[in-house]
């Protein structure tokens, strides 16, 4: 039986509930992290901090039609995923990909009998771990989600912001007129907008300022992306290759037609 213990990354980078969002932001961009277990003084697990969370706390102050609440979080507490699911060492690994797969989640900390936490499993340790299990003859437009959500290239950030929100997505293909692909914006594009942040009232603006920024200017361009036939070897390779967690599947006119993200590969390894 394949375990935690056999895939994890040991010793995992994590912060303290009280550090503040701009430490959050900056540690995990210069580490180029996209999950970050929060603990307690004790260094037990308290929550899950990710590209996700702090898209959440931008929409409100991005998209006035959110809503705006509270004041601007100040501290990793006030936004991380408090209900944080974890495994141990020894669980199985069928069962973290269940857990990834159910709770849609990108990354699972591995926490000892204390609470600490000695390790972490994300999607890309798994497909790893599974990338030679792959269903042969399963290609890309067998996978795929087919017609996905897009944004236009001269869009605002804002837009996109509001686009993953509405349909609880982390990736959107961006396109020109003709619908071909030019760029992809993610949580972690919008994340790592998060290294301006300072600390008050230069935070909020700092925020405020991606409802008007294009999106041309945040996107990931000339991203990865595979053809229909692409099979899921070579979907797998240049997921990690290319250190991306889902891929917009084109045809032979680079006209986007579907997307296949890491949830999509983790359900035919489960299958």
């Amino acid at each position: 039986m394949t375990t935690s213990r056999d895939v994890m990354s040991m010793g995992p980078t994590t912060i303290s509930a009280d550090a503040s969002i701009a430490d959050a932001a900056r540690l995990r961009s210069k580490l180029d992290l996209r999950h970050l277990p929060v603990v307690d003084a004790q260094g037990s697990l308290v929550g899950m901090l990710s590209d996700r969370d702090l898209r959440r706390m931008f929409a409100p102050f991005v998209v006035p039609e959110m809503g705006v609440g509270e004041p601007l979080a100040e501290h990793v507490r006030d936004i991380m995923s408090a209900d944080a699911l974890s495994v141990g060492p020894e669980s199985d690994l069928a069962d973290v990909v269940d857990l990834i797969l159910e709770n849609r989640i990108g990354a699972v900390p591995v926490v000892d009998q204390l609470g600490h936490v000695v390790g972490i499993v994300s999607y890309v340790d798994v497909l790893q771990a599974l990338a030679k299990a792959a269903h042969e003859g399963a290609r890309a437009e067998d996978i795929m989600t087919k017609d996905p959500r897009t944004i236009d290239v001269n869009a605002t950030a804002g837009d996109a912001i509001e686009a993953l929100q509405s349909i609880d997505v982390r990736h959107l293909p961006v396109v020109d007129r003709q619908g071909e692909l030019v760029g992809m914006v993610s949580d972690r594009d919008l994340g790592s907008w998060a290294r301006q942040f300072s600390e008050g009232e230069d935070a909020l603006r700092s925020i405020e300022t991606l409802s008007t920024v294009g999106v041309a200017d945040i996107m990931s361009s000339d991203p990865a992306c595979v053809e229909t036939d692409a099979d899921v070897d070579e979907i797998v390779e240049t997921m990690l290759d290319r250190k991306v967690g889902a891929l917009p599947v084109v045809d032979d006119q680079d006209r986007v037609v579907g997307i296949v993200s890491y949830v999509d590969l983790l359900r035919v390894f489960a299958g």
